[in-house]
């Protein structure tokens, strides 16, 4: 069994429904991976603590993501620097608008990839006026390796379940959600639900939603580009009927055409509430199975 040394900061950890999509992949691999944590606030983090952790686990790979919980302030950061570390050492970039790839600080790395590395334009947005640091830095990571979300295994239904109501969840009112406001005050047909207050893995509610929703809206959207979200790998393996406007293709699952139904603006969105759904039930949680965190991380680390 491979060792994986996980580098992260444990009150990260600790924030399931800000950080669980960064480590709920380790349960779900415990029986193909030997994962330990190191980082702040599980010891002390200096270049001799790591050290000495590396000489007493002895992992095959170094694994570190989101630059940001490395940092103590924006510019200082908490992770010593691994150049000379021998292990092989992985970095997985999220949030990539907010960094420049260029930067010296993903020398220390033997790979680097990236969640996402082209924020398109979204339909809703044309006038939108991005901060110039922002499109630099995400011109950066065109060329950078994509290493792909995927679906955890509480997220598959275990049984068929009455399903009833088209679902939003997520955030509406923070900003850079413009659409996802517009579709609130527009449409009453969507029940709309707050992903955060679920604490998804706290909580058995937020997976219960997912398994009993007929079908579930995954809009792509954000002040930097269209992307594809987390949460949609989540809201495929469900069960229910994913209804979005992602880039699911692009991002290397052509797979999913014909078994989600796809929409362009608010309008194509709107034609489609008097569907029947259930014509779509279970028919991406399918093609789910082949991007399960267990298969995504062998990809990994082999």
């Amino acid at each position: 069994m491979k060792k994986i040394l996980f580098i992260y900061n444990k009150k990260r950890k600790h924030i399931p429904f800000k950080s669980g999509i960064h480590t709920e992949w380790v349960k779900d691999c415990k029986d193909v991976y030997n994962v330990e944590f190191w980082g702040k606030g599980f010891t002390n983090t200096s270049l001799q603590s790591l050290k000495n952790k590396i000489d007493s686990f002895k992992p095959n790979f170094i694994y570190t993501t989101k630059r940001n919980n490395y940092l103590i302030s924006p510019s200082e950061c908490w992770l010593p620097d691994l150049t000379n570390i021998k292990v092989p050492k992985i970095h997985i970039g999220v949030d990539t608008y907010k960094w420049n790839r260029n930067d010296d600080w993903y020398n220390q790395f033997d790979k680097v990839y990236c969640r996402h590395n082209l924020w398109k334009p979204v339909f809703y947005d044309r006038e939108a006026k991005i901060n110039e640091n922002i499109q630099k830095n995400i011109i950066t990571w065109y060329n950078v390796p994509v290493f792909r979300w995927s679906a955890p295994n509480v997220a598959f239904s275990k049984k068929k379940l009455k399903r009833k109501g088209l679902y939003f969840m997520g955030s509406i009112k923070r900003g850079g959600y413009k659409d996802r406001r517009i579709m609130w005050k527009k449409f009453r047909e969507v029940k709309y639900r707050n992903k955060i207050r679920f604490r998804k893995e706290l909580s058995p509610k937020y997976w219960d939603m997912l398994h009993t929703a007929s079908a579930l809206l995954c809009p792509t959207e954000s002040n930097y580009g269209a992307f594809v979200p987390a949460k949609f790998f989540e809201f495929a393996a469900s069960g229910a009927t994913v209804v979005t406007n992602c880039d699911y293709v692009s991002y290397g699952i052509p797979e999913l055409k014909g078994k989600v139904i796809d929409y362009t603006d608010l309008n194509s969105l709107e034609a489609l509430f008097d569907m029947d759904f259930s014509k779509y039930h279970y028919k991406a949680s399918k093609v789910m199975r082949n991007h399960t965190h267990k298969i995504r991380y062998k990809e990994l680390f082999g």
